[in-house]
């Protein structure tokens, strides 16, 4: 091999034995926690409705300690216009403009 094709194949291994988050080839990769996601999720923990009336937004794992009581609120009819995710830190609904001017409507 000449020297510049051998750099390059230097350069090809290193970067690919330095890629964050252990991505495969197969269009997934690992998070830290160890969970295995598409590349488009990115690895914030995974955050889900919970709750009798799905009115919590938690952590996946924390959903089986979960109790909550069977009632219906009728700000609970606006999560059609949120999603449960990881936003600033934490596991909330978000806050979407929709989702909002709902809320002001059953309040």
């Amino acid at each position: 091999m000449m020297d510049k094709e051998r750099w390059l194949l230097l350069f090809i291994l290193i970067s690919l034995n330095g890629c964050q988050n252990d991505t495969i080839l197969d269009s997934t990769m690992v998070c830290d926690d160890g969970r295995k996601i598409s590349i488009g999720e990115g690895c914030d923990p995974k955050c889900v409705p919970a709750g009798c009336s799905n009115q919590l937004c938690v952590l996946e794992e924390e959903t089986k300690n979960i109790v909550t009581t069977c009632e219906y609120n009728e700000e609970y009819k606006c999560f059609v216009y949120s999603k449960c995710g990881y936003f600033d830190g934490e596991c909330k609904w978000e806050e979407t403009s929709e989702y909002l001017e709902c809320l002001e409507e059953v309040r």
